[in-house]
């Protein structure tokens, strides 16, 4: 599961990986939201992965659904951080690469997401993450 760190509702607050809480806990909740859903008119119909749901190389936050609503951002190139959304922020932006079936960043789009023990980092690719 991807969590916020010590389920924290506070700004540049790491995000995990970590198991999952019993329960219903906020800070596992997360939702996808897609460029268009944001009201952008550069929506492109691309295609829905089978595999794991995702609309292929468009654009996504990853949006807490913890009161402030934060989303993930790719802090340095390395560290995912929660992070107040910031229109046009390429950093909080992410796709999904149907190829490589990692998720890729849009700022530094030769990394993808890793998970390094606990820690979830954008990293360079270099294979799959299933």
């Amino acid at each position: 599961m991807i969590t916020v760190s010590g389920g924290t509702d506070k700004e540049a607050q790491p995000v995990w990986v970590y198991n999952r809480y019993r329960g219903r806990n906020s800070s596992q909740i997360w939702k996808v939201v897609y460029l268009h859903q944001l009201g952008s008119d550069v929506y492109q119909k691309k295609g829905v992965n089978k595999f794991t749901g995702f609309r292929v190389n468009e654009l996504f936050y990853f949006r807490s659904r913890l009161p402030m609503q934060r989303v993930a951002e790719c802090v340095g190139a390395s560290n995912i951080a929660l992070k107040k959304w910031t229109k046009g922020r390429k950093a909080q932006e992410f796709k999904f690469d149907p190829i490589s079936k990692t998720i890729r960043g849009n700022y530094w789009t030769s990394y993808a997401f890793s998970m390094e023990g606990n820690n979830l980092r954008c990293r360079t690719f270099n294979s799959r993450w299933f």
